[in-house]
């Protein structure tokens, strides 16, 4: 009886101990080491975005710096700027050396065309560069990372016809530009061509430069002015141009609106030269939002991104029933220059 007890348990022991090995084993699932995604800023690696530029305490100049700003706030990324005062090639080159020398994750600079071959240690370092203002065939410039601009051609047309229907097809007309330059040589023959089409008896007279000094350009408005006393319309290719031409229609005796002016740019003074009746309408070029943009690409270029070429921006013509909305961003850059 007993040995029929102890085989019974032996039996027992076996058949639990079967059941038990059958049972289904947790597999070991080996702990995956948590890495973290780098930011923005470890990818700069203590090299900042720059933003190099002349004519620094121009407000226009002061747009494009606080749409870099704001962008690399928004995108929390190190940015410096180095912007020369004056707008000779001298300055701005001399900015351009500085940040080649600092060192950069990324540079947005100006398109002008002899500023170009200086670009070369950038090329030869890898640094990605972004370029604002001018449209640019990639073939001209297959170097260059992208670019952010209004279409220039366009909004010279657009400035030709407003003007026209404005002054009903008479003249003379007048425009000043800055400089000669890639740019607004584009926005002068793009508004010459138009008036041909739109307005083939009226003459436009050929375009002169007004500089980016003020009073010097004021006197060459005036001078204009004097030499052609029936001066129907002006436009003006900078953002200097409403005050230029404004204050010459002033020192010449006119009253608002017996000049037709076009310039260019939402500053806070050409926005009040419009509400203020001097000045008829001003091009919205994306002065912001090109500078924005371009610091997007960037960041798109830095993470090993895609980046469009080409970023074509539109700019509408403002006239006095438009310049309120615009008058936020002169509030911000009113703030970003402590004033």
């Amino acid at each position: 009886m007993k040995l029929k007890v102890i085989s019974f348990l032996i039996v027992a022991m076996l058949v639990l101990g079967a059941c038990q090995a059958a049972l289904p084993v947790e597999p070991v699932v080996p702990v995956e080491e948590q890495v973290e995604t780098p930011t923005l800023r470890d990818l700069q690696n203590g090299k900042p975005f720059i933003y190099v530029g002349n004519g620094l305490g121009h407000p226009v100049i002061s747009i494009f710096i606080l749409g870099f700003l704001e962008a690399c706030e928004d995108y929390d990324v190190e940015c410096e700027t180095m912007v020369g005062s004056g707008f000779e090639d001298s300055a701005y080159l001399s900015m351009l050396d500085q940040a080649i020398a600092h060192g950069s994750s990324g540079i947005i600079g100006s398109a002008y065309s002899p500023f170009r071959p200086a670009y070369k240690p950038l090329y030869d370092a890898g640094i990605p560069l972004t370029v604002f203002h001018t449209p640019i065939e990639k073939a001209d410039w297959p170097e260059l990372t992208g670019w952010a601009s209004t279409d220039v051609k366009d909004y010279g047309k657009r400035s030709a016809d407003a003007m026209a229907d404005k002054l009903a097809c008479t003249g003379p007309i007048a425009i000043t530009q800055n400089t000669f330059n890639d740019t607004e040589n584009v926005a002068a023959q793009s508004f010459i061509d138009e008036m041909k089409i739109k307005c083939p008896d009226v003459e436009v007279l050929a375009p002169e430069v007004e500089g980016g000094e003020e009073t010097a350009a004021i006197a060459k408005a005036a001078a204009i002015l004097t030499a052609n006393p029936d001066l129907k319309g002006a436009f003006g290719t900078t953002g200097g141009s409403p005050t230029t031409w404004a204050k010459a229609a002033e020192q010449s005796g006119k009253q608002p609106g017996d000049l037709i002016i076009i310039g260019m740019d939402y500053t806070r003074v050409n926005l009040d030269l419009v509400k203020a009746g001097w000045v008829y309408a001003l091009v919205g070029q994306p002065l912001y939002e090109e500078v924005y943009r371009c610091t997007e690409l960037l960041i798109l270029a830095m993470k090993g991104e895609e980046v469009p070429f080409a970023n074509v921006m539109p700019s509408p013509i403002i006239t006095a029933d438009m310049v309120d909305k615009y008058y936020g961003y002169a509030d911000r850059v009113d703030e970003m220059l402590g004033r």
